[in-house]
């Protein structure tokens, strides 16, 4: 399956109504795809975030007075969920999925995204553009930002 065809592609040209239906159609693309990973450990809960950013969508469809403008779109985690349904389904074993670890000298649990080749493997999302990776690789831009 490719992701890059289902999330929606930010554009200054792009009327963000028309913009607001690709999202809600990709959150409900995803949905879809995750049932299907239903015997996965953890895809109920990758499911259920999916739902809830449906849910968000919707309301900003529904909602007369608000105007929806590009910061919806950045706050969106459809990005970071297509990263984890396209790991899930082209990782080979995947075992479980938004997969919480706790780590000695951490308070806060670290959240693996996919854990695949019967735990052998981490993939941890990164749902970034390209021009804000290499701005963090040059040092340009810290990963707090």
């Amino acid at each position: 399956y490719n992701m890059a065809e289902s999330c929606p592609e930010e554009s200054n040209g792009e009327d963000n109504s028309t913009l607001l239906d690709q999202y809600i159609d990709c959150a409900k693309k995803f949905i879809e795809l995750v049932k299907d990973l239903g015997h996965i450990k953890g895809a109920s809960k990758l499911q259920r975030m999916c739902k809830s950013e449906l849910k968000y969508l919707q309301t900003l469809r529904n909602s007369p007075a608000t105007e929806v403008c590009g910061n919806h779109f950045k706050s969106s985690n459809l990005g970071h969920f297509a990263g984890c349904v396209h790991a899930a389904y082209n990782a080979p074993g995947v075992v479980q999925i938004l997969s919480p670890f706790s780590m000695e000298g951490r308070t806060e649990n670290l959240v693996v995204d996919v854990v695949a080749n019967q735990g052998h493997t981490w993939v941890k999302v990164i749902a970034r553009k390209a021009q804000a990776l290499h701005l963090i690789w040059a040092g340009t831009l810290t990963d707090c930002h």
